[in-house]
């Protein structure tokens, strides 16, 4: 949100840093700092359209369903306002509609 606080070069700046730093780190970050992901969720809600999900365990990459890794959704999708209007898409690596089933029902219930 701009409130005066930045210029556009500066907010411009910060927001390629910040992107940069999601990117290289993004998964890491969620993982390790669910706190301050919570808080850039809580500060850019309103510039967040659409949120991909799925758990993982320590930093690679696994696509596990929800609740089967370590993320902290609870924190994560708990900055989210309950009038955010984006989506969810489930990201989870399986063919198995049980564990996709699981997957949504743990999303669900958190939401």
């Amino acid at each position: 949100m701009l409130d005066g606080s930045f210029r556009p070069a500066e907010l411009a700046d910060r927001t390629d840093r910040i992107t940069a730093r999601l990117e290289e780190e993004g998964l890491d970050l969620v993982v390790h700092l669910p706190t301050q992901v919570a808080e850039f969720v809580a500060d850019h809600e309103d510039r967040i359209g659409h949120v991909h999900v799925n758990d993982n365990r320590e930093a690679t990459d696994e696509h596990l369903p929800v609740g089967a890794g370590d993320i902290d959704f609870e924190t994560v999708l708990g900055a989210f306002s309950p009038d955010w209007e984006g989506t969810f898409t489930l990201e989870v690596s399986t063919s198995s509609y049980p564990y996709l089933r699981q997957s949504k029902a743990e999303l669900d219930a958190m939401l």
